[in-house]
């Protein structure tokens, strides 16, 4: 089950600075100093039963605290050299115009399960008095990460250039806004001794049919090598078994200068790091492979996960937030082959090598299914379809398969057929589970659904698509049945199936959570699966297209620890899109 809920634009952003990863005596410090001004045009008042929405045209986020008015925001995102510190930042605004409204601003809802009560419940705190919401001009927060194979520092300012007096009931917004930055440049130099670009991280039983891989990636120019975790485990300390794992990764960027780690094996060969999330009054342990990537903080030191040092890593709730202060921004593209066994594992190698080898310019690569329905009936929208219809705006040079409830094409028949026909990516939006996939027809509380029992129907041999599950529990890797017999989720299924499936895929290791509605795609799972297709360019990496969506997920909307840490890559992490000329 999906669930749904409205983002919580936190208030307190991490305000921080960043090291380099070079030693002291390689940083070289020059100020630089950033201005940029930018117009604002009058906000658009939208009228509901209830409430009013505000929309503003340079609006790319909103300010949406449970219970708070949803002030839309004008984040600003710069992307710095790797080292660097600010010294400060400045933001004014020009001009105060008014409106008055007639109804109040609508506030943000609670993070919502499907079936409760989904009624707004304003904070009469803050709409019972004429203090100005937000009180401050401005936020900003850093983060250390990946931008197109560079390490940078992640700047994202939150403007506010539109202000509520609830008492009086008045909107305030400006004609523009001045921003101005001075940061020290940090001079990071690569001291890494040697130059690869992809660690395979397995057990050794499964390095015989990984030395394929390994030789077919180095044909390619993907310097590349093996790994032992056992090695690791001798060689790197850690609290546990993860940590050393982590820090070995740290090592070979640093001294190996290293873009690519693929891990190979199950979570019982290759451990998965569990996470603490606090949800309504109890915690879910999110199991994550994004720990492994995110290896530095806001400081540039070692992101533990555990800032607060009690063997309890990734603690978030919804009333404190990111209580570890894990960064999430990746530092490095990483993916997971799941297998126990080495016939599976033989599979997916040979998935990919025919992949790399023959997708270059093929027709059924310029084919895209797009897969959803109505996943909440009665809220309004159809979610499913209006997330597909989007990406398929944002995929304009292939042509797009709508398989919708609406239309009855979303039928496991129909998607066997279409599927078999061969095509470069799927994306799908609804419901999850362990074993399938199903979502409604337009206001009908009735699920169309397919299970893992439909696959050796999808025939599709070696014309092989890269999927995005955007739905609960698809790429769960640590369920037993009656503690005994270990079910792969969906998402490696799809995978390891023979003659045919997918090459790659995407999907939740828990419950996911989204935030659809008639303006647009605001946040959760949907919004990693648009923002997935937004970053395609021809030839980038599977892993680069998943880190630029989860940046978009920091930068613009906020640090949703759940979202951005149970979204995994299932396969290659260096797999080239569309294949190699």
């Amino acid at each position: 089950m999906k669930k749904i809920f409205s983002i919580l634009i936190l208030q307190i952003f991490i305000i921080s600075t960043i090291g380099a990863i070079a030693t002291p005596e390689n940083i070289n410090f020059d100020t630089v100093h950033i201005n940029e001004s930018i117009t604002i045009s009058k906000p658009k008042i939208i009228d509901e039963s209830d409430f009013s929405t505000i929309l503003l045209d340079e609006g790319n986020s909103y300010l949406l605290d449970s219970g708070s008015p949803m002030i839309p925001t004008v984040n600003k995102v710069y992307e710095l050299p790797f080292g660097s510190k600010i010294n400060n930042i400045d933001v004014s605004y020009n001009g105060n115009h008014e409106i008055l409204l007639t109804k109040f601003i609508k506030p943000a809802k609670q993070p919502t399960p499907v079936g409760m009560d989904l009624k707004i419940q304003p904070d009469m705190e803050i709409y019972s008095n004429s203090d100005i919401f937000p009180k401050d001009k401005f936020t900003y927060r850093t983060g250390s990460g990946m931008s197109d194979d560079e390490h940078v520092l992640f700047l994202t300012i939150q403007c506010y250039p539109v202000w509520y007096n609830p008492g009086e009931n008045i909107l305030h917004y400006s004609d523009s806004i001045d921003i101005d930055i001075s940061y020290s440049k940090g001079g990071y130099e690569n001291t890494a001794s040697a130059d690869y670009d992809l660690v395979v991280i397995s057990p050794k039983i499964f390095s015989s049919n990984l030395q394929k891989f390994i030789d077919h990636k180095n044909s390619l120019g993907i310097n590349s090598f093996f790994k032992d975790v056992d090695e690791i485990y001798d060689e790197f300390s850690g609290r546990d078994k993860p940590e050393q794992i982590k820090n070995y990764i740290k090592y070979a960027i640093e001294n190996l200068n290293l873009s690519y780690v693929l891990l190979v094996g199950g979570i019982n060969y290759v451990p998965i790091r569990m996470t603490a999330i606090g949800w309504d009054h109890s915690t879910m342990h999110l199991p994550t492979d994004l720990y492994y990537a995110d290896i530095y903080d806001g400081n540039g030191d070692f992101c533990t996960w555990d800032s607060n040092n009690n063997n309890i890593f990734g603690e978030y709730n919804w009333d404190d937030g990111n209580i570890d202060d894990v960064d999430l921004y990746a530092d490095v593209y990483l993916g997971r082959i799941p297998c126990d066994k080495n016939i599976d594992l033989k599979i997916i190698i040979n998935k990919i090598i025919t992949y790399e080898n023959n997708a270059y310019n093929s027709d059924w690569f310029n084919r895209i299914l797009l897969l959803g329905g109505d996943t909440f009936p009665h809220h309004g929208v159809i979610e499913g379809e209006l997330v597909t219809s989007r990406i398929a705006e944002e995929m304009d040079g292939f042509n797009s398969i709508f398989l919708w409830t609406s239309e009855e094409t979303f039928k496991p028949l129909r998607i066997n057929r279409e599927a078999t026909k061969g095509a470069g990516f799927v994306s799908y939006s609804g419901h999850g589970y362990l074993y399938g996939f199903g979502t409604s027809p337009p206001n009908v509380e009735k699920r169309i659904e397919y299970f893992t029992w439909y696959l050796p129907g999808m025939l599709n041999g070696n014309k092989l698509p890269i999927v995005f599950f955007d739905a609960c529990l698809t790429a769960t890797l640590d369920y037993k049945l009656f503690d005994l017999f270990k079910i792969p989720g969906f998402a490696y299924s799809i995978v390891k199936k023979p003659f045919g499936g997918a090459v790659a895929s995407i999907g939740a290791t828990r419950v996911a959570f989204t935030d659809v509605d008639w303006h647009g795609v605001n946040g959760g799972a949907s919004y990693l699966n648009l923002h997935f297709f937004m970053n395609y360019e021809e030839g980038i990496s599977v892993s680069e297209m998943l880190t630029k969506s989860q940046n978009d997920y920091i930068n613009y909307v906020y640090e949703d620890c759940i979202t951005l840490e149970e979204f995994i890559l299932i396969g290659d992490p260096s797999l080239k899109t569309g294949g190699y000329p």
